[in-house]
């Protein structure tokens, strides 16, 4: 939702996004129509759960020799289409992310998600 919020927003089809919804939701403690704050909110959001996520591996215990193979596997594939949709976003153009030739631009982060503040 982050590389696809610049072109819903000029479609007027954000109401689906995590970003509209990060700043609607009075859980997250930003203000209605804080872009900036809803934005770095989806993106601490994002790197937490990948933290998470990384963080649950390895407390993983073992399930025996084959087991193991298979969930390492499984969530290899779950950090795959992670960031295949990522990388998806950013060179099929439909976000215009691509320059005139096509090819896939540099990442310009603030032209893809606006103005993003460093963690």
């Amino acid at each position: 939702d982050l590389y696809s919020y610049k072109k819903e927003c000029f479609e007027c089809d954000t109401n689906h996004n995590y970003i509209t919804i990060a700043f609607r939701d009075p859980v997250t403690g930003l203000r209605e129509n804080d872009l900036q704050g809803a934005i770095n909110y989806a993106y601490r959001t994002f790197c937490q759960i990948l933290t998470d996520l990384e963080n649950l591996r390895k407390a993983l215990p073992s399930f025996g020799k084959s087991e193991d193979v298979q969930v390492a596997r499984y969530i290899e594939m779950v950090t795959d289409v992670v960031v295949g949709t990522i990388q998806w976003s950013l060179e099929c153009g439909r976000y215009g992310h691509l320059d005139v030739a096509g090819t896939t631009k540099a990442p310009n982060w603030g032209d893809v998600m606006f103005n993003m503040d460093p963690l």
